[in-house]
Order: C-alpha cells, then sequence, then structure tokens
C-alpha cells in the first residue's frame, strides 16, 4: 500500500490498542531509522528496512549514526550494526596506487621525485612540484635526461604526462610547401612511452616501500572508496 515503512498505517493495521512504539519495538533489528529520512519532529519518520539501511555508503551512514548516538542511545544499536556491515579493510597488497590518481597526497609525488630522479635540493625548493598539473622540468637533473626520459623529452614532463592522464606524443616540425606542420615521430613516441611505464614501474615499487606512507594510504582509500555494501535481500519482508 505504503511502498515504504509507515510506522502509524501499520499500528492502524493491527489489534486495537496497538501503538506506534509497540511496532517499532517488534521490528527491532528488522528495521531502522535513517537519520537522513527523519522528517521535521515526526518520531515516526525515517525508518527503513534492515536491506537499505544495511547497504551503499556504510561509513557516511555510521558517520552519521554516531553524530546521532551523542544525543540518543538508542542509535548506539544502529552505530554497533553499521560497524558490523562495514566491508573488510583492504591491505596494500589489494590496492592498486596509479601515477595520476587524485587521491594520492601530492606530497608524495613530491617525494617521488626527490627519492628518484634524485632531484637536487636547489629544484626542489624553486619549484613547487606538489602541484600535480605542473611539475616543470630541468635538463640539469641527470636521472630525468637519461634513464627516465630521452633526448627529447625529459623525464619530469613524462612524468607530468603520467600524472595528467596524457601520453607523451613527440612531432617534428618540418616544412611543406613552405608551411611549417607537425608530423608524428613513431619512434621517439615510442622511446617516451617506454620511459614512460619504465616510471610507472618505479612508482609502484617505491610507494608502499615507507610504512608511515603505506599506512595513510591503506587508510586513505579505505575511507573513501572501501565503503560501499551491496544490497542483499532476506526475503522477510
Amino acid at each position: 500500500e505504503k511502498g515504504t515503512i509507515d510506522i502509524r498505517y501499520m499500528a492502524g493495521l493491527l489489534e486495537e490498542n496497538t501503538s506506534e512504539q509497540m511496532v517499532v519495538e517488534n521490528l527491532k533489528g528488522l528495521i531502522y531509522r535513517d537519520p537522513s529520512k527523519i522528517h521535521d519532529k515526526d518520531p515516526y519518520s525515517g525508518y527503513v528496512t534492515t536491506d537499505e539501511y544495511l547497504s551503499g555508503d556504510i561509513r557516511e551512514k555510521l558517520d552519521k549514526a554516531k553524530q546521532m548516538a551523542e544525543v540518543d542511545d538508542s542509535y548506539q544499536e544502529q552505530v554497533a550494526a553499521l560497524t558490523a556491515a562495514m566491508p573488510k579493510p583492504l591491505d596494500a597488497s589489494e590496492i592498486d596506487v596509479r601515477l595520476g590518481a587524485t587521491w594520492v597526497k601530492p606530497e608524495y609525488i613530491q617525494q617521488f621525485i626527490e627519492e628518484t630522479f634524485k632531484a637536487p635540493a636547489y629544484y626542489m625548493g624553486k619549484n613547487n612540484v606538489a602541484q600535480k598539473d605542473h611539475i616543470g622540468n630541468d635538463l640539469l637533473i641527470p636521472l630525468a635526461t637519461t634513464r627516465f626520459g630521452s633526448k627529447r623529452k625529459n623525464g619530469l614532463e613524462i612524468l607530468e604526462n603520467l600524472l595528467n592522464l596524457r601520453d607523451s606524443k613527440v612531432y617534428d616540425q618540418v616544412t611543406e610547401n613552405g608551411t611549417r606542420v607537425s608530423v608524428f615521430n613513431r619512434k621517439e613516441t615510442a622511446l617516451c612511452s617506454a620511459k614512460a611505464e619504465m616510471i610507472k614501474q618505479e612508482f609502484e615499487s617505491w610507494i608502499f616501500k615507507d610504512p608511515k606512507r603505506r599506512k595513510d594510504l591503506v587508510d586513505t582509500y579505505n575511507s573513501c572508496f572501501n565503503n560501499r555494501r551491496q544490497r542483499s535481500f532476506d526475503g522477510i519482508f
């Protein structure tokens, strides 16, 4: 009739003198009061079935339930149920951290450049490399021009392209019929692609080496992405 939990309607269908509170108590564990669906000060609004409440963004619901529990002890049961429903935290071996991932803190990119590219102090001081959309290009960093780069593209430029999810394509400027045009250089682009793969592999092997950094990344990932639960039905309703 309603397509939702209507406590007053349910109480009216039961025996005489059945109160709304009795309906709530008898359905304990089968329904929960979702704070985000409460209407004004109606004490019987916001109730949903267990399968609805214990699914979706569990972390967001848990945070809200904890806030409510500070002023209403009845929400402690919901805090416990949501905590139990929270997806199992993933560890570092189950998390893929890629260059360009927006959830990776910029300072970790800076650390990667310092330690992997062996960038000198003067470079790190004059460039705000924590800004992932632009790193800068310094030809005086040897590894950026040898191991991680090519004659046509500096390794830092290739890294910048990786962070911005761009390919490192190389073009030659030639003159055709008196007009300067760009011609795609397949060989040099292939070399840059190989250097990009090398940088990605270095990052993947570096990112979890430091225990403190690993813990922070794992906590951040679980907090941002490992917080949803698929809805499942037990057939009660």
